[in-house]
């Protein structure tokens, strides 16, 4: 995950080409924290090539915590791999992707 600042009132975080289950709990404590520090994130996954349920779920939390919070969050440039597993698992509205 890099995290682009170009912009000050926001952050891109892009996400790695692999996010499974290996990588969620390390993934979720670094996008957690970056939340908690910035109105505004946005998260670019456009290079993800493999995403699984575990990884979808880690997203849907921040999601949630998101909308709790009234925090900023937003997707940009998602992969068709990204896409299909949030569409196969009926998370796309939940991900505000429509």
């Amino acid at each position: 995950m890099n995290i682009n600042n170009e912009n000050i009132d926001q952050e891109i975080i892009v996400m790695p080409e692999k996010i499974t289950i290996s990588e969620c709990q390390e993934q979720f404590l670094k996008l957690t924290e970056l939340i908690t520090k910035n109105n505004k994130l946005v998260l670019d996954g456009a290079a993800v090539k493999q995403i699984d349920t575990a990884a979808l779920q880690l997203f849907l939390v921040l999601m949630k915590n998101n909308d709790i919070d009234d925090n900023d969050v937003s997707w940009s440039g998602l992969s068709e791999e990204f896409l299909e597993r949030a569409s196969m698992l009926g998370l796309s509205d939940s991900f505000k992707l429509n």
